[in-house]
């Protein structure tokens, strides 16, 4: 649809379907799965060229990826006002380090096999939700 010229979408669909259409996409939880997953992918290949060309450790690597997480994140709470400190601190100090874990052994898994197979096993994660 977006591929043809303005002139030939207008006359399938008027200005307000062309806006629908465009924000429907932003807000529709399977496009913003898919994109999420692009994302994962890129910060895998990334990850993985960073530590087999530039000879970063895979805790290097690890650490400044999580800098960055830390900045953005807390940069946005700031902005919009939100406390990150939460209600729950026993089990938001629990995620984090389940987080961490397995943050942690995902980089070592892409450092040490194919990228590849370390993004489709990492896809299998909802099957052992499912399980637990």
């Amino acid at each position: 649809m977006f591929l043809l010229s303005p002139d030939l979408v207008y006359i399938f669909m008027s200005e307000e379907k062309i806006k629908k259409t465009f924000n429907s996409f932003f807000t529709n939880g399977y496009a913003l799965l898919v994109f999420s997953s692009v994302m994962f992918a890129l910060m895998a290949l990334f990850g993985k060229l960073a530590m087999s060309r530039e000879n970063i450790s895979t805790f290097e690597a690890i650490f400044f990826r999580t800098f960055m997480n830390v900045a953005v994140v807390w940069t946005y709470a700031r902005i919009v006002g939100v406390k990150l400190a939460g209600t729950n601190r026993r089990l938001l100090v629990f995620r984090s380090i389940i987080g961490c874990l397995a943050f942690a052994t995902y980089f070592i898994a892409v450092s040490k096999i194919n990228l590849s197979d370390a993004v489709i096993l990492n896809y299998t994660s909802p099957i052992f939700v499912s399980i637990l």
